[in-house]
């Protein structure tokens, strides 16, 4: 059973979030490989449960990052949004409607990595 979980995971890993899951993945396991086996079967857990899309998922997740200050992880998501068809305008608007919940530092912080991401992607 765990192993279904952790290849199901892994192979959702590998089309949502591409090259940086699977270096996340080698780097636990130089360290904790436990870690990687969950990470994958926890992310495969949650990202095949049926009552949202992949999009809206990745949009909730990155809302959620951006609100507690995951920037590293930030900057994961937002290429798997677009990868899962996010436009800058809907990463953007995300982070726009941090401010009346988060207030403007946390969404300021966020529009500062979206930026930096979309530069990066010279499509700015």
């Amino acid at each position: 059973m765990q192993e279904k979980r952790y290849i199901r995971g892994k192979r959702l890993l590998k089309e949502i979030v591409g090259d940086p899951a699977r270096e996340t993945i080698k780097k636990l396991n130089m360290v904790a490989p436990d870690a990687g086996i969950l990470l994958a079967a926890h992310f495969g857990d949650f990202y095949s449960r049926e009552c949202l899309d992949l999009k809206t998922r990745e949009m909730v997740t990155l809302s959620s990052l951006a609100s507690t200050g995951k920037t590293a992880q930030l900057k994961v998501h937002l290429n798997a949004a677009v990868t899962l068809g996010c436009t800058r305008e809907e990463i953007c608007e995300i982070m726009i409607q941090l401010i009346p919940y988060n207030g403007f530092p946390t969404a300021l912080n966020a529009l500062e990595i979206v930026r930096e991401f979309f530069l990066e992607k010279e499509e700015l």
